[in-house]
């Protein structure tokens, strides 16, 4: 298995909302192949993050009792696990999308914040040649 790719979760303070963070990644959208089993590292240094898929709409995990939630504590990260194949389309070079959201709660816990990234997953591979 290749390294997984890495998406850097950041949450720094509000200026307008004292309860608030500002939730950003290094990459808004992820596009994975199911043909190289590609992952996603999720880091985060800033708080308590939680990445939350909808339980059936997990590309890693579609099972509505166990699938959905990627919890680390800070400083901590999560790896998705390979995507799955029956949450992808029969054809090879389509994407299928998936929306998430994740949510980070600061150290001390006064304050959160949220954003709602996608990934997308196609059967054929992305990234590497041959």
């Amino acid at each position: 298995m290749e390294e997984p790719i890495v998406v850097t979760i950041t949450a720094t303070d509000d200026p307008d909302q004292a309860d608030k963070l500002i939730v950003e990644v290094n990459r808004n959208l992820v596009l994975l192949s199911f043909e190289d089993a590609d992952n996603i590292r999720w880091v985060c240094n800033d708080g308590t993050a939680v990445v939350q898929f909808a339980p059936v709409y997990n590309p890693f995990d579609p099972n509505f009792n166990t699938g959905g939630q990627y919890q680390m504590a800070p400083g901590g990260s999560q790896v998705s696990g390979p995507p799955v194949d029956s949450v992808l389309d029969p054809d090879e070079q389509i994407f299928t999308q998936f929306k998430y959201s994740i949510t980070v709660t600061s150290l001390d816990g006064s304050r959160s914040g949220a954003l709602d990234p996608h990934v997308r997953v196609r059967r054929k591979r992305v990234y590497k040649q041959g």
